[in-house]
């Protein structure tokens, strides 16, 4: 390591006020390390600001893939994040290393561990949310709840959660049947599943139906009468009608011929009938 190498790493050890000199001290760490391994001048990515009011782990991930494709080291990533830290969020780029400055600024402005879990415990999928935004949900609340597993048992726990948590008991079925090996897999299998193209709106193209609302519709479909059972419904009401008019005609039809109700006879009422009389007389 050169003489003005070691000057530029001494400088972390500070807290300096011009942030505008610690862009250009990155700048020149950059310049220093292509030199001396005789790499020649790439596309630089530039990394986002913060200032607290977006979400620390988007800006954390984001920074993490620009640092990545830029090839910087922790030195000059650690330069070049104080750069980008804005108002409230400036104060937690006064740390010696890159994880330190993290851990501050999820303690000031991100979930606690806490938090995280309750969240995941109770993680159901939003309908309003694509398959892709949910995953992505998932696996930050799994990075901070449990930040200190490895890398891929924090893959499998955010897949199981993930397929646990979609709220639709088919597409569930579906995914525990071709075992997807990745999140990737499982969202896009679930696209697939769903006929939705990845990254579009659940729901956006096929209306969601969740498990009560399907057997619903599969039982109403099994208990729907035929078109003949509807016939012969809409005949046995018709004759319960016209024998219930018939009775009503026929009554009517007594009343006027002066049919008596006790004997059955015509030409007297039942208050006239004989019958009556002499059963009264008796």
């Amino acid at each position: 390591m050169s003489r003005r190498t070691r000057s530029l790493e001494r400088l972390l050890s500070t807290e300096p006020e011009d942030f505008a000199v610690m862009d250009k001290l990155a700048n020149a760490l950059d310049k220093l390390s292509r030199a001396q391994t005789n790499t020649t001048p790439r596309a630089i990515f530039k990394a986002p600001d913060f200032n607290g009011k977006e979400d620390v782990e988007t800006f954390i991930q984001h920074f993490q893939e620009v640092a990545e494709a830029n090839e910087w080291s922790n030195t000059a990533a650690l330069l070049h994040i104080r750069t980008h830290l804005q108002d409230d969020a400036r104060s937690c780029g006064n740390h010696s290393t890159l994880e330190e400055v993290f851990k501050a600024l999820r303690s000031k402005f991100g979930l606690s561990v806490r938090e995280a879990r309750t969240r995941l415990t109770n993680m159901k999928r939003d309908t309003k949310l694509s398959l892709e935004d949910h995953a992505t949900e998932i696996k930050k609340l799994v990075g901070i709840a449990y930040a200190d597993l490895p890398r891929h048992h924090q893959e499998e726990m955010t897949l199981d959660i993930f397929s646990n948590s979609l709220n639709h008991a088919y597409l569930q079925r579906h995914l525990l049947a071709i075992k997807p090996r990745s999140l990737a897999e499982a969202v896009e299998a679930g696209s697939e599943y769903l006929q939705i193209k990845p990254g579009s709106a659940y729901g956006a193209n096929v209306r969601q139906i969740d498990e009560d609302e399907a057997i619903d519709q599969v039982r109403a479909a099994q208990t729907k009468p035929s078109e003949m059972e509807l016939l012969l419904q809409a005949l046995r009401q018709l004759t319960t009608e016209v024998e219930g008019l018939k009775k009503t005609q026929k009554a009517t039809t007594d009343k006027k011929k002066g049919v008596c109700w006790k004997c059955g006879e015509e030409g007297h009422l039942q208050r006239n009938c004989k019958a009556t009389k002499e059963a009264g007389n008796e």
